[in-house]
């Protein structure tokens, strides 16, 4: 059975593929509707838009105003154009005949639609008439129009469609005005009368015929003939094009027309507007402003790409997102995808008869492991390009495969948007149900052996393609030099060059030119890595890593330009060091050795050439490859080897030979200098030079991954042996490498062990130390390298001897290089614990550098150059036994050397400065002995410690050796009195102070106590009262015997007074019957008065509190009067009230018996307090009783002053 045979429809019939708006010929129409399948993706749009059409054919009006526009989108060649066009059939519901058979549209889609809800909505839209307007929009707008392209291509096609001029707005105005007058008809055949010839023919030729339009209108419109030739010289001019008059006049002819629709379909309207914003906001006005004036009756569907940058490129992210606006304005939206367009490829094409599918199901049984095996892509591939996945998936898509839908897509968008192809493909002219026929058709010959090669889908496009690159492939396919399977190649390459899901490497080669089920795909790679090396060397492709190129000729003459580029083999040498150097090796001028964290610098050479200057560090690493001119010298270990042994020896890393790489590498930098140096130089090819630069950028990507490849595969020389390589990255690698120089050519690296934690935390310890006891260090100990101390120390003591000066920068570079290595900050922790241990001192230009302030100056490189280093003094034996005598009288202790002897003295000196600087702090919080003593004691024992070396120390104290012994006297009396007698003084103060200073003036009237206080305060005030203080503790007890017991007898008066009180108010209290809140805020003040009389060791405070409730009992009775005057106008109210209630019963009862007499509420007496002094005041000018008068008048006024309150039936209190 051949290809041919396998279909059910006959493979080469004319099933019309390619969807045209205006080819509306009966028999084409015809087969479109006999043919279009309906899928079960296009089953739900057109639900979804017959649910949203419908209602505007039952209801209309307003309501449908924001719901006529429909948004189609969908990939190139998923059949939203043919869908349009299918839809405008079935809204105008067609009538079409062929051989004699006449159908409606509606009737060739019983068959097609199983829902019967949708072929009943369906039914209820095609029984409106409905005018159709289908078009595509690029073909029939004019582009220079500009913004106004979108309005004036809607109305020429509405005026063509209700009979009127299409080209010219302005006369199919004059054609409206005449229509809605009446007077269209009478200027016709009078135009026709003076012209000689018909209006439909000649309008759009109106300037030639002015004045026969001039006189047809006068006598039309019945007007002057001067005015109407003015009227039609301004015409154009006048006409008012906007998309309010518009709407209104598409408004106006469905008026007119009666109950009917008009749908305007537009093809690629998202293609047509593009990034233009004032387009986009045309079309969606006239949507807007459509529905609003026809109130539903008019619609707008339009398709559009659904990947719009994608069909016109460069879309920014604000021009996708108005974009993206305009499609919402559309309530309805329908997204077609790739899979309707495998559907439809599949039942229109595809389709088999059931002998071929029995036959294609014992193939796939036979060979099914077979081609998954064989259609598979490399890790490249970015997307999931599906092969065959089961008997079904072979049989339905056979002889294709599942990918190619996807692939044969991508082709047609990237060639159409990159200018590949002509205005035909670009305006669909040529679908993809054409190109599988057409690729289908190449093999109908063939057995069920085969399956189509992927170049099959060039012919299908290849006579809509540019001259200039059909010109390209033809020209290679005729050369001598070049096969016809290089042909082949050449178009497959040409087809994916756009198509971003699938690389064009050697793999994916292999699987799209599979012709055969069984072909050996390790010899067709072979036959395509041949063609390829053919075809690069014609300039008919390039090489981009594992991909090849298809150039057009732009292309060719840009690559051949680049080949021709001249580059020094010193550039391609500096920029592999910059690869390997900055790149793989993360630019490290420094390796950290890890056992001591020391960082050793490196010099770096590639090819021979220095990456960082000339002169050799602690580390060499060089790196050879077959670009340096030498690399023969380097073609066996041995030579490797000797060459590792020179001068102090070195790392060597031989990189192999790969020839791809190195010319990659080259072809890299030829590219990079080309597009240097015509930046800005070639506006026309501005594109082409962008696309290198991504290429080169990609490149190098792409180069720093295979070199670290080739580095990880290299030989590792170092110090004459060949390292074995087992490190997984470049820099692990070179970091052994590094590492075993380190360890075989520092000889005494060993004899400096690290510092455990932190090397400069512990410097800084060894610098602000009083002393080693202090660090509790043993210079003899492991943890501080004795070994490594003797030899910095011995090198300092030889540089003294031979009097050179010996600075703290050049130990540290001493000790930091061969045969040492010692970490800087090691070295200078050496140096530092000389300095502690006494052997060496410091200083820094001209002055002397004490170790505490040390550490900034030696950890800054810059200072270190400055800080001179010098070896100890010492003292001779006449010096030290005065100070070891003088050591004895102070501190009753010995010590047998210089150094024992320093720290002798340092220690118990610093004890005396801690003890003086304790009684400092104590004798700072009062009244206290001694301060200034202690402030001089402070300033000698500073002046003394302040040197940090034995020699200085000694001076100093033999120096100072009066003032210490009288010092040493003070410090007894002080020490006694801070440490022994300092709570006594403590409380003498406080005895002063506070204890007896409230009762004072008491405490004096009584000999004994103030006899005591005052000798009390004659210890207190004494400079040196130490001798004195026995007697503190027995004068105060003398005194508070005496506190005590006047202070017994005034707080028992003062509480006897205050419960007077206290009970007088409760009197008060129960007279009113005040309630209980009322109770406790009279009683509460005087309650806490008497607690705090009983709690107070203070007289004065006690007779203040016995006048403070004097007033609180005051303030009881007025709270207390204030609530019996309530109750009195309460009882008053009530009183009238039962006076008015007892005068109307004796009205209502008449001579009755009389009413019961209403009793009296007794009055509860409020207590009123008068003020003797008041009257007197008031009664006597001076304020006192001089006379026998005088004494009259004061108890004429009292006793006015006690009746009166008597009489208000209050009780008086006399104060």
């Amino acid at each position: 059975m051949k290809i041919e045979q396998i279909f059910t429809k006959q493979l080469t019939r004319d099933i019309n593929g390619v969807v045209k708006a205006e080819q509306k010929d009966s028999d084409s129409v015809f087969v479109e509707l006999d043919e279009y399948v309906v899928t079960r993706e296009l089953d739900r749009h057109f639900r979804a838009f017959f649910e949203a059409y419908v209602p505007s054919v039952t209801h209309g009006g307003a309501g449908m105003s924001g719901k006529i526009g429909v948004w189609v989108s969908g990939f190139f060649g998923s059949g939203k154009s043919h869908f349009l066009k299918i839809l405008s059939y079935l809204l105008e519901n067609k009538a079409v005949e062929k051989d004699g058979e006449g159908r409606q549209a509606f009737e060739f889609f019983k068959d097609k639609i199983d829902d019967s809800m949708l072929l009943a909505d369906i039914q209820t839209a095609v029984s409106k008439e409905t005018d159709v307007i289908l078009f595509n929009i690029d073909s029939r707008a004019n582009t220079d129009d500009k913004e106004n392209a979108i309005l004036k291509v809607f109305l020429k096609v509405f005026n063509e469609r209700v009979g009127y001029c299409a080209d010219f707005p302005h006369i199919a105005h004059l054609e409206r005005e005449l229509d809605k007058k009446g007077q269209y008809t009478s200027f016709k055949d009078k135009f026709a009368e003076f012209s000689g010839s018909t209006w439909e023919k000649e309008r759009d030729a109106y300037d030639f015929y002015r004045d026969d339009i001039a006189k047809a209108l006068a006598y039309a419109s019945d007007q002057s003939l001067e005015s109407v030739k003015i009227w039609v010289e301004q015409i154009e001019s006048n006409f008012p094009l906007d998309i309010r008059n518009f709407c209104k006049w598409v408004n106006e002819y469905l008026d007119h027309c009666g109950d009917r629709n008009l749908v305007f379909l537009v093809d690629e309207v998202g293609q047509f507007i593009g990034k233009n914003t004032h387009m986009m906001l045309k079309l969606q006005t006239i949507t807007e402003d459509l529905g609003t004036s026809c109130g539903g009756r008019a619609w707008v569907v339009v398709t559009s790409q659904a990947d719009i940058d994608a069909a016109i490129g460069n879309m920014d992210k604000q021009e996708g997102n108005d974009f993206s606006k305009i499609q919402g304005r559309f309530m309805t939206r329908l997204q077609l995808s790739s899979s309707n367009t495998s559907e439809v490829i599949q039942k229109r094409l595809l389709s088999k008869t059931d002998a071929a599918r029995e036959q294609l199901i014992e193939v796939f049984a036979d060979k099914g492991d077979i081609l998954r095996n064989q259609l598979s892509f490399d890790k490249t591939t970015t997307a999931s390009l599906k092969s065959y996945t089961d008997t079904p998936s072979f049989v339905d898509n056979y002889p294709f495969v599942p990918y190619h839908y996807t692939l044969v897509q991508k082709v047609f968008e990237s060639i159409r948007t990159k200018g590949a192809t002509g205005k035909h493909l670009a305006m669909g002219e040529r679908s993809l149900l054409d190109a599988f026929q057409f690729a289908a058709k190449q093999m109908k010959d063939c057995d069920l052996d085969i399956l189509i090669p992927f170049h099959s889908f060039y012919a299908p496009i290849e006579s809509f393609l540019e001259p200039a690159v059909k010109r390209t492939i033809d020209q290679a396919c005729e050369l001598e030099s070049l096969t016809d399977f290089d042909g082949k190649i050449l178009k497959t390459l040409f087809l994916i060059r756009y198509v971003d899901v699938v690389k064009s490497t050697p793999d994916n080669l292999v699987t799209l030119s599979i012709e055969l089920i069984d072909a050996d795909k390790i010899a067709l790679r072979k036959q395509i890595d041949e063609s390829l090396t053919r075809l690069e060397r014609q300039l008919l492709i390039a090489r981009n890593g594992e991909e090849f190129i298809f150039l057009t000729n732009e292309e060719k003459e840009i690559e051949n330009e680049i080949r021709h580029t001249d580059v020094e083999p010193s550039e391609v040498s500096n920029k592999l060091s910059v690869i390997v150097f900055d790149g793989l090796l993360k630019a490290n001028r420094a390796y950290r050795y890890p056992v001591n964290k020391q960082d050793f610098a490196i010099s770096r050479f590639c090819n021979g050439h220095p990456r960082d200057g000339a002169n050799l560090e602690d580390l060499v690493i060089k790196v050879v490859s077959p670009l340096d001119p030498h690399f023969e010298n380097f073609a066996h270990d041995q030579s490797c080897i000797n060459h590792t042994l020179e001068a102090d020896g070195c790392v060597l890393v031989k990189l192999g030979e790969h020839k791809r790489l190195w010319d990659d590498l080259a072809t890299f930098i030829k590219t990079d200098r080309f597009l240097k140096q015509n930046s800005g130089q070639r506006p026309e090819q501005e594109h082409l030079l962008r696309e290198k630069q991504m290429e080169n950028i990609e490149r190098e990507k792409r180069l720093r991954g295979d070199f670290e490849t080739l580095f990880l595969e290299a030989d590792i020389y170092a110090i004459g042996t060949k390292l074995a390589n087992t490190s997984v990255t470049p820099s692990a690698i070179v970091d052994e490498a590094y590492k075993y120089v380190i360890e075989n050519t520092f000889a005494k690296l060993d004899m400096l062990q690290p510092t455990q934690g932190e090397v400069l935390r512990e410097l800084q310890a060894v610098l602000v130390a009083d002393d080693v006891a202090q660090l509790g260090l043993d210079f003899t100990a492991e943890e501080c390298n004795p070994d490594a101390t003797r030899e910095v120390e011995q090198y300092i003591v030889l540089k003294v001897e031979r009097n050179e000066a010996v600075y703290l920068q050049s130990i540290v570079a001493r000790f930091s290089k061969r045969p040492y290595g010692w970490p800087d900050n090691e070295i200078l922790l050496l140096v530092a614990r000389l300095g502690l241990g006494g052997k060496i001192s410091f200083s820094s230009q001209g002055s002397d550098l004490v170790l505490k302030k040390a550490y900034d100056p030696f950890t800054s490189v810059k200072k270190r150059g400055q800080i001179r280093v010098h070896k100890i003094r010492q003292h001779d034996e006449r010096q030290l036994q005065k100070a070891t005598t003088l050591a004895k009288n102070l501190f009753s202790k010995t010590a047998a050397g210089e150094k024992e002897l320093f720290e002798l003295i340092r220690d118990e000196l610093q004890n005396w400065n801690n003890d003086f600087k304790s009684f400092q702090t104590k004798a700072q919080t009062g009244h206290f002995p001694g301060k200034d003593i202690i402030e001089q004691a402070l300033v000698v024992l500073a002046s003394v410690l302040e040197k940090d070396n034995s020699f200085n120390l000694i001076a100093r104290f033999l120096e100072d050796e009066d003032i210490l012994e009288d010092l040493a006297e003070d410090f007894a009396d002080l020490d006694e009195f801070y440490n022994v007698q300092f709570s006594t003084w403590q409380s003498l103060d406080m005895a002063l102070k506070g204890q007896f200073k409230a009762n004072r003036s008491a405490l004096d009237k009584d000999e004994q106590a103030a006899k005591a206080l005052t000798e009390l305060e004659r210890i207190y005030n004494l400079p040196a009262p130490y001798d004195q203080l026995r007697h503190i503790n027995p004068l105060i007890e003398k005194v508070a015997t005496v506190n005590n017991d006047l202070v017994e007898k005034r707080r028992a008066h003062g509480v006897e007074r205050v419960e007077l009180r206290i009970k007088q108010v409760k009197e008060a209290v129960l007279n009113a019957s005040a309630p209980t809140d009322l109770q406790n805020q009279v009683l509460r003040p005087l309650q806490l008065c008497k607690q705090r009389i009983e709690e107070t060791g203070s007289i004065p405070q006690i007779i203040s509190e016995q006048t403070e409730a004097e007033g609180y009992e005051d303030e009881a009775h007025e709270l207390l009067n204030q609530f019996i005057e309530e109750g009195r106008k309460k009882a008053e109210a009530e009183q009238r009230r039962l006076e008015i209630e007892r005068k109307k019963q004796e009205e209502n009862n008449g001579k009755g018996s009389p009413p019961e007499r209403i009793k009296p509420v007794p009055m509860i007496k409020r207590t009123v307090t008068v003020k003797l002094g008041e009257i007197l005041t008031q009664t006597s000018e001076t304020g006192f009783i001089e006379t026998e008068d005088d004494v009259e008048s004061y108890l004429a006024a009292l006793r006015e002053q006690l009746i009166k309150v008597v009489k208000a039936q209050d009780r008086v209190r006399i104060k």
